[in-house]
């Protein structure tokens, strides 16, 4: 979460205009945090794990999160798969365990949970992502 608030941070302070070179952050390890790239006036948002590798894609246009966001674990798994409209969870999220099984399914509308499914026999808390 706090990599996601330094990279809208990043993007308040960036133009609208089309970059050259993509604004980045970094851990303290040096390794990077996150990469924001311009592309066609919506910014292309990257967060990177500590130890490396992506932990987060998604975009953001006028300082909101807009459309298809994803979310990897350390090994690189595809986790989570997210939308946002207006930055507001929006449509059907999916959700994976580390074996790439599917786990569960949330369907959103208004930004409220409409519907969910739970395919790892668990219970499911519903609440704030």
């Amino acid at each position: 979460m706090k990599a996601i608030i330094t990279a809208i941070a990043i993007l308040i302070g960036t133009s609208v205009n089309a970059q050259s070179t993509p604004s980045e952050t970094y851990y303290n390890n040096g390794n990077i945090e996150s990469r924001v790239a311009s592309v066609n006036g919506a910014d292309m948002i990257t967060i990177f794990h500590e130890e490396g590798g992506v932990k987060e894609t998604g975009i953001v246009e006028n300082g909101k999160r807009e459309g298809q966001w994803e979310r990897y674990d350390a090994q690189g798994n595809l986790v989570a798969r997210a939308y946002y409209k207006n930055d507001k969870k929006a449509g059907d999220w999916v959700f994976w365990n580390a074996d790439g099984s599917l786990k569960m399914t949330v369907t959103y509308e208004n930004n409220a949970v409409a519907s969910y499914k739970d395919y790892s026999g668990t219970t499911v808390a519903l609440g704030d992502e």
